[in-house]
């Protein structure tokens, strides 16, 4: 197993967010407290991201996610590496929102964050 050292890390990191070319909003869901003492969702969390969209299936992974979901509109997003994405989330790119299906990752040393979308709007 090759060890990658933290300096060549931050330049595969550096080079890859360089090909990105959208600007995202990304809203998480949260949670508050109800008024009997349950739970109930409260306004999102938003932050918006550099990423890079592009039609899915250029990875096997991608195209196993693509085979369950055969008539949709699937897309992959890279983000940053480490960027905080969960199932729950919800992307929007141009006015155009997208709904998360799958995250590929996170790995040992990750470059970009991908998640698999379905468009929605």
């Amino acid at each position: 197993m090759t060890i990658v050292s933290s300096g060549t890390l931050a330049r595969l990191r550096k080079n890859a967010e360089a090909t990105f070319d959208k600007t995202a909003t990304i809203a998480t869901p949260t949670m508050t407290k109800g008024g009997t003492g349950g739970r109930k969702a409260g306004a999102p969390t938003t932050t918006t991201a550099s990423c890079l969209l592009a039609p899915i299936g250029r990875t096997p992974e991608e195209r196993s996610i693509a085979a369950r979901l055969v008539s949709e509109s699937l897309w992959t997003i890279s983000f940053a590496a480490l960027t905080a994405i969960d199932a729950a989330t919800s992307i929007t790119i141009d006015n155009v929102t997208y709904e998360v299906v799958g995250i590929l990752g996170p790995e040992s040393y990750e470059v970009t964050r991908r998640v698999v979308c379905r468009k929605l709007t």
